[in-house]
């Protein structure tokens, strides 16, 4: 097996979105271009460790160097065939195994105050479409304890079962009187409860 069996292998038995498989093939070919005459069969950790200081200081074409993020998606990339080229049983030693990767920074969520909810909901014009979406958005996410993406899939069904307190829901209902038929669309009409 090559390279490009290798990768081929891998890309039929896992399942991974388009833009994953994309970028997987892109890496792993990287990688492979730099490994050379070296044959899959031997390749060991230090060509791993080779091809990470390979990309922290030799530049792309374009003369610039790799941002570390990018960096950390080849090596990951390039990572997963390995292991799974080893779990396959086609090398003895896994020869990213001694490889350790930083996990990515994750931002802390922060919230808001109540003030500064209020401050938020005050801002915004509700004489205009756009601001009663939004200010009745917001007190939805509040009241309903609801993440954003849960709250853009609602359906106009989904707004009798919010608990919501009572000037929320009139704003609920003048929104879905006043400004969502205005956005709808006579040939496509939305089920979702918010629109733009």
């Amino acid at each position: 097996m090559d390279f490009e069996e290798a990768l081929s292998s891998y890309l039929a038995q896992t399942d991974k979105s388009p833009s994953i498989r994309t970028a997987t093939a892109q890496w792993w070919r990287k990688f492979a271009a730099f490994c050379g005459d070296v044959k899959l069969q031997d390749l060991a950790p230090r060509h791993l460790e080779a091809f990470d200081q390979h990309l922290q200081w030799v530049p792309m074409a374009n003369g610039r160097l790799y941002s570390s993020n990018t960096q950390l998606q080849i090596l990951r990339c390039t990572c997963h065939v390995l292991r799974w080229l080893f779990q396959e049983g086609h090398f003895q030693v896994d020869p990213s195994g001694e490889l350790v990767l930083p996990r990515p920074i994750q931002p802390r969520a922060r919230f808001l105050t109540w003030q500064e909810v209020f401050t938020l909901l005050q801002a915004l014009d509700r004489s205009k479409p756009n601001g009663l979406r939004d200010a009745v958005i917001l007190r939805v996410l509040v009241e309903a304890d609801l993440e954003v993406k849960d709250c853009l899939v609602l359906q106009v069904g989904d707004a009798a079962k919010l608990a919501l307190e009572a000037d929320t829901r009139e704003l609920l209902e003048a929104y879905i009187a006043e400004v969502r038929p205005q956005w709808l669309r006579d040939e496509t009409p939305s089920k979702f409860l918010f629109l733009n």
